[in-house]
């Protein structure tokens, strides 16, 4: 079936609107201060994407501190692995993706697609993506590879907090001392059928949890 000019003009619009509401969408999404900065290219199995598999994670720790009292933030700590699948998805919700996500877990390529995505669910990610910007830093302290990982733990006072499961999630005070662990059983949702697997958070409950977690460290 052939196309008029009309009826082409038509999805040529259509197209350029949808994109350009997507490219507003993430002009809106704010930068996240998120340690560490860089993964050293020759660390490990070079497969790492956002944990440090073989810097010393102390050194990380109060590197991360030290600037969160800088900049008058909260620093939040990602206790996890670069294989733990709700590491790269609290990652990419902190930074307000919606729809699809996307990511490479040790050098397989997973996607994972979000139902029912509405004008409101881009206004909470959004809204989720402002408040971790202005009044948090984030963390990822490797929980296996790297060395100090533990004592890190240890030093805050978190290791009460460790019940072997990843991600453990929490903000740590001023003075470094544990403060208060995100309750994943209360933030997930999750998709387990043969048809549909999917893992992610409800946003405004997860931000309400953050922020409980932002006051609990002042």
């Amino acid at each position: 079936m052939k196309l008029s000019l009309l009826h082409y003009s038509l999805l040529v619009f259509l197209f350029n609107a949808l994109v350009s509401v997507d490219a507003q969408e993430r002009s809106n999404l704010r930068e996240i201060v998120k340690l560490p900065e860089k993964i050293d290219p020759a660390c490990g199995d070079r497969l790492a994407r956002i944990y440090d598999e073989c810097g010393d994670q102390k050194v990380l720790f109060d590197r991360a501190l030290q600037r969160a009292r800088n900049e008058q933030k909260t620093l939040l700590i990602s206790y996890g692995a670069e294989w733990c699948i709700w590491c790269h998805v609290f990652e990419k919700y902190i930074h307000g993706q919606v729809g699809r996500f996307e990511y490479n877990l040790e050098g397989d390529d997973v996607a994972l697609r979000e139902k029912n995505v509405t004008n409101q669910v881009s206004l909470d990610a959004q809204s989720l993506n402002s408040f971790v910007a202005d009044n948090i830093i984030v963390l990822h302290i490797e929980s296996e590879s790297a060395p100090g990982s533990y004592e890190v733990l240890e030093k805050t006072g978190a290791i009460d907090q460790y019940d072997g499961w990843l991600p453990l999630i929490f903000t740590v005070d001023e003075q470094g001392n544990f403060a208060k662990k995100l309750d994943h059983d209360k933030v997930e949702v999750r998709a387990d059928g043969l048809f549909y697997w999917y893992r992610g958070y409800d946003r405004t409950v997860l931000l309400s949890e953050l922020k409980s977690m932002v006051e609990a460290a002042r």
